[in-house]
């Protein structure tokens, strides 16, 4: 597809929807800028509509090009070269589908899902499928039913690919203000956290054509050297290929060293029961069980006697308040060895799975949880909203007991904190400034006020600009960390800047 078709279609789409709508009801946006993509940048030309339908349904779409600094375009954005490219381009156009709020009895949420809570927390709290967006784009689904006193939640971070959340949640309230609830949580293949654009089954770190759904090893440069000392050998190149398929090692040098028929799937899964109490219409008590299944699957480092199974962790009891413009939460919190608490978070998409170029080894989530001993401690959280000016989200916990030491191979006494939090200022009040937004997370550290980045740190701001009527100039970054094997920290930043303008 060339470029004035590209553009064609985007102006068709664009002109079709306004033609479509009744301009009074909806809100649309545009905007042009930078995104950075696999370390490339692209200028960006989108549109953003938000569009009403009836009272209970809305829907939001990104219509983007993305256009490198020789004019190309990035070609994933529309890729319609079979049934199953087709329809990721298409899902990759919206941004949101909503139908009815989250307090209704049906509820049902598609594509980004900024903030999600399963029950009580204790599995999955505060998990967002847009982290890595605008370069990894997730469809997600969250839904919610209630039926006199049944409710069902479920959710599936991507229907693209294989998600590394889904959830189901199934509450029961039989005896009055009092509810019993069951969770079940599962990442069906940690593997597939590692990026593979063109869904060959070769992750992108593997992959020398990632764009190329047909290719994926550029073997030139091994096959250029066999053939020098061939020639070097037999003072000829006449036999060459005989000579290669004779022996399966010099065969193997020319193949991609990674072959996903041997790797087999990686899952993980919690389950979890809870109890809920409510006093009154402020007040809410419960307490909460979990129990990680998987396996730690990791060569043991020296002195490490445990087995490979995962752990539990219990809330015995936990408050949970609402007054005015804050609502707080406490909790006592222990945990067996090899658990964490909030395992799918915020960082869950980016600590999912990781690749360590350095050493060559892959790094799950689940395989750093032999880390973690028995632990004790506690966990609050505060949500206020202080004179509809400035409205913050902080949550800390502070655990203590014993973490494995590499160097002293044995649990030594140590502590686990955490410390997250988010601020959105009303800018309504602010001349010229239309956004200013800031989140910052650091969890499983010994001192997270220290604010030493370690791999579950991550970090981003958004700040928007007004520079004339309706035109809006917005800066937007982020910043992750990934562990190596060699203890090494190495940071991701991406920055993106773009001028928003709405019609």
């Amino acid at each position: 597809m060339n470029k004035k078709l590209y553009l064609s279609l985007v102006f068709f789409l664009f002109t079709g929807y306004l033609m479509a709508q009744d301009i009074s009801s909806q809100r649309m946006s545009g905007a042009l800028g930078t995104v950075t993509i696999d370390g490339k940048v692209y200028n960006q030309i989108s549109f953003r509509p938000e569009i009403p339908i009836g009272t209970k349904m809305a829907v939001g779409l990104d219509i983007y090009l993305y256009i490198d600094g020789d004019g190309g375009l990035y070609k994933d954005a529309w890729n319609f070269k079979d049934g199953k490219s087709t329809i990721r381009t298409l899902l990759d156009k919206v941004y949101y589908f909503r139908y009815g709020q989250p307090s209704d009895d049906f509820y049902l949420r598609a594509g980004a899902l900024p903030n999600i809570t399963l029950g009580q927390g204790i599995l999955v709290d505060g998990y967002s499928n847009i982290m890595e967006y605008p370069t990894v784009r997730r469809v997600g689904v969250n839904l919610n039913f209630r039926k006199d006193v049944m409710s069902f939640e479920a959710i599936a971070s991507d229907l693209k690919r294989t998600p590394g959340v889904l959830g189901l949640r199934a509450s029961f309230d039989y005896i009055p203000r009092l509810a019993i609830g069951v969770s079940l949580v599962t990442d069906m293949d940690q593997n597939k956290g590692l990026m593979d654009r063109d869904s060959d089954g070769y992750p992108d770190v593997f992959d020398d054509y990632d764009d190329d759904d047909n290719l994926n090893f550029n073997n030139d440069i091994q096959l250029a050297t066999l053939m020098d000392a061939y020639e070097v050998e037999y003072g000829t190149i006449d036999g060459f290929d005989d000579w290669i398929e004779s022996s399966p090692m010099l065969e193997a040098l020319l193949q991609n060293p990674y072959d996903p028929n041997e790797v087999d799937d990686d899952p993980v899964t919690g389950a979890a029961l809870d109890l809920t109490f409510k006093l009154n219409d402020k007040v809410t008590l419960y307490s909460q069980f979990a129990q990680l299944m998987g396996d730690t699957d990791i060569e043991k480092p020296l002195g490490y006697t445990e087995n490979s199974s995962l752990g539990y962790g219990f809330v015995p009891i936990g408050i949970s308040s609402a007054w005015g413009p804050v609502t707080f939460r406490a909790e006592y919190r222990q945990s067996s060895r090899k658990f964490l608490f909030n395992y799918w978070n915020r960082s869950y998409d980016i600590e999912r799975m990781t690749f360590d170029s350095v050493e060559g080894k892959y790094i799950t989530r689940e395989s750093q949880l032999y880390k973690y001993g028995e632990l004790k401690g506690f966990y609050i959280q505060a949500d206020a909203s202080i004179m509809e000016f400035l409205h913050f989200t902080a949550g800390y916990q502070d655990m203590t007991g014993e973490m494995w030491d590499d160097a002293s191979q044995d649990f030594v006494d140590d502590d686990n904190k955490m410390f997250r939090t988010s601020v959105r200022i009303n800018t309504g009040k602010i001349p010229k400034v239309k956004m200013a937004e800031a989140f910052y997370q650091q969890s499983d550290v010994p001192n997270p006020f220290k604010f030493d980045p370690s791999g579950s740190t991550i970090l981003g701001y958004d700040i928007g600009v007004e520079i004339s009527e309706g035109v809006m100039l917005v800066y937007k970054a982020r910043r992750t960390y990934q562990t190596l094997a060699n203890g090494k920290l190495e940071s991701s930043t991406s920055v993106q800047f773009e001028t928003q303008m709405v019609f």
